[in-house]
């Protein structure tokens, strides 16, 4: 009689374990994720683990659109910890991926997410990855929405992200990063770019494109807000930024940017909040600065400009009377 129950038992471990070895490429995609993040002990599980051959649509954190495909997958602040399996490409319906603040999720990011063609949402902030940004993320041509903030990357934004054409939102503030690439310009429909609070050097590239004598080529003309403060740029502002007309929020404060203010500035008529103080930035200030409508914050304390100053400049209170040295003499 033991035989014979040791004999079911050891036909039911068969049956268990390869039911498990033939599971769908989303399912067992599903499955590394959570046994490389510590499934167990996340927050909310409800689905997950234990039988695998039920639809992961049932699942926690996750929606089908598609059929039976998982498009979303949701598991913000579920208390994720461990790493990003690579297999996370075999979810090829996917278009929304949101892990952040889970702050115990760490490790490199997956060079296969570049894989993933349908992928246009992406938000892995406030978690812990370290080391580069893959290049090949690159190659996942749908994204729209790319969010790393407060993680512990480093080293180069990779310059084959110009090849994201689609991009609107590229959030990478709190990190190490060291450079940002050239023709950043050339992602023209980019509406948010935060790169503040990363140790990003270098010059200032050509934000509103690339000057060819009549016309400016690329430029990032829809872009609504810019954040680069403190970081370690350094050079002029150049006037290209006149042609950023859609910028309401400029930032970028807290660097090492020399010269002084680009009259051009004053051709974007809806900047609401320019800061620009602690920088090195020196010389006469143009009365056309103050020319857009600054409503909500004006900062340019902490340079070195002539005086005296523009009336416009201090009754938007970017400085105050004192804030100047010397007398400029001359003509703009």
């Amino acid at each position: 009689m033991s035989k014979l129950v040791v004999l079911w038992a050891t036909v039911l471990m068969g049956c268990h374990g390869s039911q498990f070895a033939h599971l769908p490429a989303e399912t067992q995609a599903l499955r590394d994720l959570y046994e490389s993040a510590s499934g167990e002990q996340w927050i909310r599980s409800d689905g997950w683990g234990g039988n695998w051959t039920t639809s992961p649509c049932t699942w926690f954190g996750i929606l089908c659109e598609r059929g039976t495909n998982v498009t979303r997958l949701d598991l913000t602040a579920n208390g994720l910890a461990g790493t990003m399996p690579a297999s996370i490409s075999k979810l090829t319906a996917l278009t929304n991926l949101k892990m952040s603040s889970n702050p115990l999720l760490a490790g490199t990011l997956p060079s296969s997410i570049g894989n993933m063609k349908t992928l246009e949402l992406l938000d892995l902030s406030f978690c812990r990855f370290m080391q580069t940004i893959p290049s090949e993320i690159s190659q996942a041509s749908s994204l729209m929405h790319l969010k790393l903030m407060s993680n512990e990357l480093q080293g180069e934004i990779p310059p084959e992200f110009e090849e994201l054409t689609k991009l609107q939102t590229l959030w990478l503030s709190g990190n190490r990063l060291t450079r940002m690439f050239h023709n950043i310009y050339k992602l023209t429909n980019l509406i948010s770019l935060r790169l503040s609070n990363n140790e990003i050097e270098g010059v200032l590239p050509p934000l509103g494109g690339i000057n060819m004598g009549i016309f400016f080529d690329g430029g990032l003309r829809n872009l609504y807000e810019l954040h680069l403060d403190y970081n370690r740029l350094s050079g002029v502002l150049g006037p290209d930024l006149g042609e950023m007309t859609s910028l309401g929020i400029f930032h970028a404060n807290n660097n090492n940017f020399l010269g002084t203010i680009p009259k051009e500035i004053g051709r974007i008529p809806n900047l609401a909040s320019l800061r620009l103080g602690d920088n090195d930035l020196s010389g006469p200030l143009h009365p056309d600065i103050a020319k857009p409508d600054l409503s909500l914050e004006c900062n340019l304390s902490g340079n070195s400009f002539q005086c005296p100053l523009p009336t416009l400049v201090t009754a938007k209170r970017c400085l105050q009377s004192s804030e100047c040295t010397g007398i400029f003499v001359g003509d703009f």
